[in-house]
């Protein structure tokens, strides 16, 4: 065994020599000699820019994916945002197009925007009040209402004007909706702060901040998405016991129109496992919207079977509708289609020349063939009409009597117009009224159209279609009826 004495010897000459190392490596730190201005000193203006630039990108890319989750956590069109936004280019076309280039343009504005602010932000902030995160996060909030403020109430509402006559966004978009996205802009900018910090170095070991704060985004993120699925299994299950006990008896346990109450029925209950809709907002051939269904619902159809459910909550209601899409095998993909625009009335409609230019496009498209020359639906096409899409005989609408199923404003037959009748004979005049060729079709002649319809329902315009024909010399002094233009 080793003497006590030899061990601490030992122990002293290991100290001496770590001693000897220590001082050598001081003797090599002071050598070094670093590059003139390293580390920098004052306002690196460069990066912070360029740091702005990044965070702002994903301040866009926060508030897009924050949009995008509301959208589908209510079973909207989560790309109505950039529909939306894009009708400062493009008018209410931005509303209803699918090309991919429009919607590339829209992305590549919003993510330019947002890192000309985020830049504008971030290099003020570190100007100003550096390493302050709590304040920080709260710039980033005003910083965001501010945009709004700006971009909604300053720019758009004075631009898109001038350019298409109205101020879309602003009539589309809620207020609370934008001011919201804005806040999500401006909160992530705040909260991300600490990523675009200019620092020379870092000690080892020292383990980075912002690494909290990326997990709390991530979270953020993700919440949302698993909150969805829940809260949909949730209400699929709230609908499954609504349809039973007020549904299935018209429209059958397994959705397909064959209820025990069917037979009875003059017109028949929806068969939803076809996935075709009569009345939606949406173009023709695609799905409705939750909103289109939930009208419905609540309203009922007239001069049907299908009755006002306002005896049922709204809850009640909305998780009837998730349950019914159920029915569609392929509704979660394909999805409802974005709902068309409806501008406003125009202050002449219903005028008597705006009546008389829709009776010229009331024949000019035909209408004479299906609802006849007086709007009674007996045109001559009327008795040839193939079965619906259900089997069901088809039968004209008569315009001059009863109340029309989709509902009796001048938007509801506008929107008919538009978006046509799924299943049936009835078109979609989209493509002729949306790109009118101003020679047979000019700009705003579909409310003309709405005119003429609407007039056919009045007591004084059915007295006069019911007048006898004029005989003698006065028969002669006019042209027969079916060549008159003009108001009936």
């Amino acid at each position: 065994m080793r003497d006590v004495a030899e061990v601490q010897r030992e122990i002293e000459r290991h100290r001496a020599a770590i001693h000897a190392l220590e001082t050598e490596i001081e003797e090599t730190r002071d050598a070094i000699v670093l590059p003139a201005g390293w580390p920098p000193a004052g306002f690196y203006l460069t990066f912070y820019v360029v740091a702005g630039i990044l965070i702002g990108i994903l301040g866009s890319l926060t508030s897009f994916l924050f949009h995008v989750v509301g959208s589908l956590l209510l079973d909207q069109d989560p790309l109505r945002i950039l529909r939306v936004y894009g009708t400062v280019f493009l008018g209410p076309r931005a509303l209803t197009t699918d090309d991919l280039s429009f919607f590339m343009l829209v992305a590549v504005v919003h993510f330019s925007v947002g890192a000309l602010a985020g830049a504008v932000f971030h290099v003020l902030v570190n100007r100003f009040v550096p390493d302050r995160p709590a304040e920080q996060i709260g710039l980033g909030i005003l910083y965001g209402l501010a945009m709004w403020v700006v971009n909604f109430y300053l720019v758009i509402a004075w631009l898109q004007p001038k350019l298409f006559g109205q101020a879309y966004v602003l009539e589309l978009m809620p207020a609370w909706i934008a001011a919201l996205t804005h806040v999500v802009y401006g909160l992530t900018l705040g909260l991300l702060q600490p990523l675009g910090r200019f620092v020379p170095y870092r000690p080892a070991g020292q383990t980075p901040r912002v690494l909290g704060v990326a997990a709390l985004l991530l979270v953020v993120w993700a919440a949302p998405a698993l909150a969805q699925e829940s809260q949909r299994a949730t209400l699929v299950k709230e609908g499954a016991r609504v349809y039973a006990t007020y549904c299935a008896g018209c429209h059958g346990t397994a959705g397909d129109g064959k209820g025990p109450a069917a037979e009875m029925l003059i017109v028949k209950p929806r068969d939803f496992t076809r996935g075709i809709f009569k009345f939606r907002s949406t173009p023709s051939g695609t799905l409705p919207t939750d909103e289109d269904l939930y009208k419905i619902v609540s309203r009922g159809v007239y001069r049907t079977s299908m009755p006002e459910w306002s005896l049922l909550s709204e809850r009640e209601r909305l998780a009837a509708i998730q349950y019914v899409k159920g029915f569609y095998p392929a509704w979660e993909k394909q999805g409802a289609g974005a709902p068309i625009f409806i501008p406003r009335p125009p202050a002449a409609l219903g005028s008597p020349e705006s009546v008389a230019r829709g009776r010229e496009l009331y024949e000019l498209l035909e209408c004479t063939r299906c609802h006849g020359d007086q709007g009674h639906g007996d045109g001559p096409s009327a008795r040839t009409l193939a079965p619906d899409e259900w089997g069901n005989p088809q039968k004209p609408f008569d315009f001059t009597k009863g109340r029309l199923k989709s509902g009796p404003g001048p938007e509801d037959v506008y929107r008919t117009f538009m978006t046509g009748i799924n299943g049936t004979a009835m078109p979609s005049y989209f493509e002729v009224f949306a790109q009118p060729d101003g020679e047979s079709i000019h700009e705003g002649d579909a409310w003309n159209l709405v005119s003429y319809i609407l007039s056919l329902r009045t007591p004084e315009k059915r007295s006069a279609m019911a007048a006898p024909p004029a005989t003698g010399e006065a028969a002669a002094a006019e042209p027969p009826a079916a060549e008159q233009k003009g108001p009936r």
